[in-house]
């Protein structure tokens, strides 16, 4: 590469080495997590974004404090590179069905592979207070369904499907 200067000097800048710093990396100002209907939604919103490839959503599940976080990787959601504009995200979290608390952090990976993880979120799943039978949706249905139902303690569980003349046609459930 030759730079012409006053003079017509020039000099081989060829060999010389760039270093760009990012003066502003990716800027997250909020990062929420609620749960509703056994699904945890995560949202959150960065202020500006550089070399954002996007975000690994990772999910923690303790029991109790002396259990060690093993945190696995749940989705990913792609960033919007490198932008001074406000970008709302959102994952849904489809696989939650235990009791107990529930923690989430994003992993902003950068292009160049390069990463920060965010503070964690954390959702408590509570067991129901009541015993639960929901009417199945949708219906009527053909040939799908969804029945949900809910029990406050740990017990033996069993959902037997009738026929409308009576007859037993299948157990949907008959396990702890």
């Amino acid at each position: 590469i030759r730079v012409e200067a006053v003079g017509n000097v020039f000099f081989d800048i060829s060999n010389v080495n760039f270093t760009i710093t990012a003066a502003i990396p990716v800027e997250l100002t909020s990062f929420t997590a609620s749960y509703l209907s056994g699904n945890v939604k995560l949202e959150w919103t960065t202020a500006t974004e550089i070399n954002n490839h996007g975000f690994e959503i990772e999910r923690c599940k303790v029991k109790n404090l002396s259990d060690v976080r093993n945190w696995e990787k749940i989705g990913f959601v792609i960033g919007n590179g490198t932008t001074t504009l406000q970008n709302d995200y959102a994952f849904t979290d489809k696989n939650v069905s235990a009791i107990g608390k529930y923690y989430y952090r994003l992993k902003q990976v950068d292009f160049d592979g390069s990463y920060q993880y965010s503070n964690e979120v954390e959702v408590n799943i509570n067991a129901p207070k009541s015993y639960n039978l929901a009417q199945n949706f949708p219906n009527p249905f053909n040939p799908v369904t969804t029945i949900q139902f809910a029990v406050p303690v740990e017990a033996n569980v069993a959902i037997t499907l009738f026929n409308s003349l009576g007859q037993e046609v299948m157990d949907l459930v008959n396990d702890n």
